[in-house]
C-alpha cells in the first residue's frame, strides 16, 4: 500500500517522485492504468493507492485499486492493515467544519454521513 497526498508518477520509480506525491490531477482510473502499464515493476506490485485529494469530479470506487479519500468535500477513511476500506466519514449538506467548530447555512440534525461498515462504537 502507498499512501500520497495526491497521486504518483509511474513512471518514475518510487524513490523520484519528487513533486509527484504533491500535484497530481488524474482521476482514479488514470491513476490505476498508469500502475498498471509501468515499466518499473514496484508499480506493478503495488496493491492500493491511496491518496488525501483527487478531482472533485473523479467518480472513482472505495473498492478499486486507487482510493481518492477527499473528492468533492473533505471525508476521513479507516482501512484495515491491507488497505481495504472500512469506513468512509463526510459532512453532509452545507455544513463547513474549520478548526473543530462548525458553521452551517441550515441547522442539520446529523451532520455526517458514513458508508461501509461502522467501525465508529458510542460509549
Amino acid at each position: 500500500m502507498v499512501l500520497s497526498a495526491a497521486g504518483v508518477d509511474a513512471n518514475r520509480p518510487l524513490d523520484e517522485q519528487a513533486d509527484a506525491f504533491w500535484w497530481n490531477a488524474q482521476s482514479d482510473a488514470a491513476l490505476d492504468a498508469a500502475l498498471t502499464r509501468a515499466a518499473d515493476a514496484e508499480w506493478r506490485a503495488v496493491v492500493r493507492l491511496v491518496r488525501g485529494a483527487g478531482p472533485a469530479t473523479d467518480g472513482g470506487s472505495d473498492d478499486s485499486r486507487v482510493l481518492t479519500v477527499t473528492r468533492d468535500r473533505p471525508a476521513v477513511v479507516a482501512l484495515d492493515p491491507a488497505g481495504a476500506m472500512l469506513e468512509r466519514i463526510e459532512p453532509q449538506g452545507s455544513t463547513i467544519f474549520t478548526c473543530g467548530r462548525r458553521t452551517s447555512s441550515a441547522a442539520l440534525s446529523t451532520p455526517f454521513s458514513t458508508s461501509s461498515r461502522s467501525i465508529l462504537k458510542s460509549p
